[in-house]
């Protein structure tokens, strides 16, 4: 059974997906499928509210796709709770966003 875990990336980019369960957290480079780019996620919000709670009514994040994430600096898994948050959440415009 894969591990939901969240990224971030050099380039500060926060994506969430899924890994093989015996993938190890310590890679710099990792495929993620059913991933999400977490594009703004509100004031209220840090990695480790999102890793543990999950994205919130403002955030808006991507569709899913597989993706090979490069400049991996911190990897931690998601909570299953947080994780239905994530697949919940949709993308929003960035010229219809309300900011906080």
């Amino acid at each position: 059974m894969p591990k939901q875990i969240m990224v971030a990336t050099v380039h500060q980019g926060l994506w969430g997906g899924t890994v093989p369960t015996n993938q190890p957290m310590g890679e710099s480079t990792m495929t993620l499928t059913d991933c999400r780019l977490a594009d703004e996620w509100g004031a209220q919000d840090d990695m480790n509210r999102l890793a543990t709670i999950g994205p919130g009514p403002r955030a808006s994040i991507s569709l899913p796709a597989t993706v090979t994430i490069q400049g991996i600096v911190t990897a931690t898994l998601i909570t299953p709770e947080a994780w239905i948050k994530w697949e919940a959440a949709g993308w929003t415009p960035l010229k219809d966003r309300q900011r906080d």
